[in-house]
């Protein structure tokens, strides 16, 4: 009489997962007394492992190993399924799942409405320690299409950028208006990398001249 063979691992969304959301990973168990170590690698590098897994388990993968990637958007994932009859390792087999990145930052900001010379405070919670962001904004007068002023920040911008619009700057590019809007936009990247993750939809605040 021989034991049953080892146990092989699948995955649930046709093997693909974005990171910070869950998967199912399943072992066929060929018997009731197997038990399963799940070891997860990129690269050859394991990245997390879970021990004493029976029919199957459910792995998010943490939205860091966006680092693992090589700065792509994408990246294989190795399940390796070790199967044990109480400490003898039955057998050995494994599956590729594919791990997407997290999302682009969505900004937002601490208010809606500044008097020119007020400070503003632009959150961008990014998802994954080596994401960094490039931000612009525009200024139109109100009322108006016509953008007046467009500029960059100086970034690289991390989790958030406390700004002073300034008077002697914008005041001057709506002269005719006492308030005016500006638009918000942040690019999600790797950090020094041109790979660009996304750009979330804009935001914006009212801006009003000083009396």
């Amino acid at each position: 009489l021989t034991i049953p063979e080892k146990s092989t691992p699948s995955a649930s969304d046709d093997g693909k997962v974005q990171m910070g959301k869950p998967i199912n990973i399943y072992t066929n168990r060929n018997s009731t007394a197997y038990t399963h170590n799940l070891i997860f690698s990129i690269g050859g590098t394991e990245v997390d492992r879970r021990e004493n897994v029976e029919g199957g388990k459910q792995w998010t993968p943490d939205e860091n190993l966006a680092s693992k990637t090589g700065n792509k958007l994408s990246v294989s994932c190795k399940v390796t399924c070790e199967t044990y009859n109480g400490t003898l390792l039955v057998g050995t087999s494994a599956t590729q799942i594919v791990l997407t990145v997290p999302d682009a930052t969505v900004p937002s900001l601490s208010k809606t409405s500044i008097v020119l010379g007020e400070e503003i405070i632009i959150y961008t919670p990014r998802k994954a320690d080596c994401y960094e962001h490039d931000i612009s904004y525009t200024l139109k007068a109100s009322g108006s299409s016509t953008v007046a002023l467009s500029k960059d920040f100086n970034g690289p911008i991390q989790e958030s950028y406390k700004w002073t619009p300034s008077l002697s700057l914008l005041a001057p590019a709506i002269p005719s208006a006492t308030k005016g809007t500006i638009t918000v936009t942040c690019t999600t990247r790797f950090k020094d990398s041109t790979t660009v993750i996304g750009t979330a939809s804009p935001v914006s605040f009212t801006v009003t001249i000083p009396d």
